[in-house]
C-alpha cells in the first residue's frame, strides 16, 4: 500500500512537472517575446558603439575572463568590433522580423555574448545584461518565427505544400518564457544574496544607502540621505524584493506584484542615483500577456455598433 501510494504520488509530481513547463500556450505571447528581445539588444548595443571600449582601452588595463582566455582571445581591435557589430545587427534585424527565427536568435545570441565577454575583461564584470542574454538562448531552443514572423507569410504561401502549419498554442511556446522568469528571479536573488554576503545585515541599516547617495551626488538622492530612518525603510523592502523574488517561479499570482515591484525600483534606482539597468526591466514586456490583450482588443471591436446611416434629409 505504501509503495502504491508513494508511485501515485511520483507521478502525480511528474505530472504536475509536466503540466508546469509544457502546457499549452499562446506562440504569439513567445513571437512577442523574440521581438522585444531583438528590440532591446538593438536599442541597447546602440549599433556597437557600446563595445568600442575594448578596443580603446589601455592594453595594461586587459584581464581576460576564463571565458575569453580559454579560447585564446587577445584584446580586440576596432576592425574586430566593427565586423562583430554589423554581423549582430543582421542576425538581430532578422530576428526581429523573424526571419530563419531560431537560427538568427541562435546567432545574436553567440555575437552578443562574444562581445559582452570582451567588455568584462577590463577588471570589472558587469551584469546588467545577464537576462537578455539568457532570453536569446532560450528563444533560439523555441518555436519562436510560427507566428508574427517573415517565416510564417512564407510557410502560408507554401500552404499547399504544407498543410501542417503550427498556429495557435503549442507545448513548446510555455516552457522558454518560464525559464527567463527563472533567470530574471535568479538575478534578483543573486543581488539580495551578495549583499548580505558582503555586508550582512548591517547593509540595511541606512548608512550604507545613505553613503551611496551621498557618493552618486544626485538631488533627489542628497534629498533622501538626510533621512537614515527612509533610506533604512528602503534598503530593508529592496532586500525582501529581491531575496524573495524565486517566490514568484512557482506562484504565478505573485508575479504581477513582483513586476512592478521592479519597475518601482530601477525607476528609483533611476531617479536617486543615475543608475540604469534598461536592458534588464524592459525585458518586463515579455511577459505581458499579449494574446489575452489583443483578444479583449478585438472583442471590443467586434461588440462596437455598427455605424448608422445617416437619414435622408427633407
Amino acid at each position: 500500500m505504501a509503495l502504491g501510494t508513494m508511485s501515485a504520488v511520483i507521478r502525480r509530481g511528474i505530472a504536475a512537472w509536466r503540466e508546469f513547463w509544457f502546457r499549452p500556450a499562446p506562440l504569439l505571447d513567445l513571437a512577442g517575446a523574440r521581438v522585444i528581445v531583438a528590440a532591446t539588444a538593438l536599442r541597447f548595443n546602440a549599433g556597437g558603439f557600446r563595445f568600442a571600449s575594448a578596443a580603446d582601452a589601455p592594453p595594461g588595463l586587459w584581464k581576460p575572463i576564463p571565458l575569453v582566455g580559454a579560447l585564446g582571445l587577445g584584446q580586440p581591435t576596432l576592425e574586430t568590433l566593427t565586423w562583430l557589430a554589423w554581423a549582430s545587427q543582421v542576425a538581430l534585424y532578422a530576428a526581429l522580423f523573424g526571419i530563419l527565427s531560431p537560427i538568427a536568435v541562435g546567432a545574436a545570441f553567440v555575437l552578443q555574448l562574444w562581445q559582452e565577454a570582451y567588455l568584462q575583461c577590463f577588471g570589472k564584470v558587469t551584469h546588467g545584461t545577464i537576462p537578455l542574454l539568457w532570453a536569446m538562448a532560450f528563444l533560439a531552443c523555441a518555436p519562436c518565427g510560427r507566428v508574427l514572423s517573415v517565416d510564417a507569410i512564407w510557410c502560408r504561401a507554401r500552404a499547399a505544400h504544407a498543410p501542417t502549419i503550427p498556429a495557435g498554442e503549442s507545448t513548446a511556446a510555455r516552457w522558454p518564457l518560464e525559464l527567463c522568469f527563472v533567470a530574471l528571479a535568479t538575478f534578483y536573488f543573486q543581488a539580495g544574496f551578495a549583499k548580505l554576503s558582503t555586508g550582512g545585515l548591517g547593509w540595511a541599516d541606512g548608512y550604507t544607502l545613505q553613503y551611496y547617495l551621498i557618493d552618486r551626488g544626485v538631488p533627489a538622492g542628497m534629498w533622501l540621505a538626510t533621512s537614515v530612518p527612509l533610506c533604512r525603510a528602503l534598503s530593508v523592502l529592496v532586500l525582501v524584493f529581491e531575496l524573495t523574488f524565486p517566490l514568484a517561479i512557482v506562484v504565478r499570482r505573485l508575479r504581477p506584484a513582483y513586476l512592478l515591484g521592479g519597475v518601482l525600483f530601477h525607476l528609483g534606482t533611476h531617479w536617486l542615483m543615475h543608475v540604469r539597468f534598461d536592458a534588464l526591466w524592459i525585458l518586463y514586456l515579455i511577459f505581458v500577456p499579449w494574446t489575452r490583450i489583443v483578444g479583449m482588443i478585438l472583442d471590443v471591436v467586434r461588440r462596437a455598433p455598427a455605424p448608422q446611416p445617416a437619414a435622408p434629409s427633407a
